[in-house]
């Protein structure tokens, strides 16, 4: 961390390399003495560089640590597909929903994968639109679809979208959680009220 300048009468070219490869900010002849204090400076300033790229990475490690432990114990599942409708992010709840670990699904389409084929056209006509300006019909909104489980069978799934530009691309996070007991309890409960209705 600290910069190490050589100030030296005769110094070989070679020698300066080797000197500089192994960790020297800079060296300076004795005849150039004029030289040394920008040469302290510019070694000062990548110092503080060096630090701050060190904090950033640190910060980032922590960031994206924070990050897994919440999308991992989350009980909805998490899932992020990039512009081309890629998956690149599936947590630990999309894997108990729909039967795919996260190897199994990396890099494939999201919509080929967990969506019934009856909805696959329209789900290709709309992504057209949203990956060339992040917007769509169903972005920012929640509403209710079936999800495709691997072994086949159809499930009621709520699904949250919602946008974000990484690197000049348009990126969709999905929120999915499993309604399958909800749906059931919402005919339990018509099914009791139109019995009420008959005693009536």
């Amino acid at each position: 961390d600290v910069p190490f300048i050589f100030v030296t009468g005769v110094m070989g070219e070679e020698f300066a390399i080797d000197t500089l490869h192994q960790g020297a900010a800079d060296y300076v002849l004795k005849t150039h003495l004029a030289k040394l204090g920008p040469a302290v400076v510019r070694a000062l300033h990548e110092a503080e560089e060096r630090q701050a790229r060190r904090q950033a990475e640190v910060d980032l490690a922590e960031s994206e640590e924070r990050f897994r432990k919440i999308a991992e114990s989350a009980l909805d599942g998490l899932v992020i597909v990039d512009a081309e409708d890629r998956i690149t992010y599936w947590n630990d709840a999309a894997e108990r929903m729909f039967g795919y670990g996260p190897a199994e699904v990396q890099g494939r389409n999201l919509h080929e994968l967990i969506a019934p084929e009856r909805y696959h056209e329209s789900y290709r006509q709309g992504w057209v639109q949203y990956a060339a300006t992040g917007r769509g019909k169903v972005v920012g909104t929640t509403f209710e679809v079936d999800g495709l489980k691997k072994d086949g069978t159809e499930f009621p799934v709520e699904l949250s979208i919602s946008s974000v530009a990484i690197k000049g691309f348009w990126h969709a996070i999905g929120i999915i959680r499993d309604i399958t007991e909800r749906k059931a309890a919402e005919r339990a409960l018509k099914r009791s009220y139109r019995f009420l209705r008959t005693l009536s």
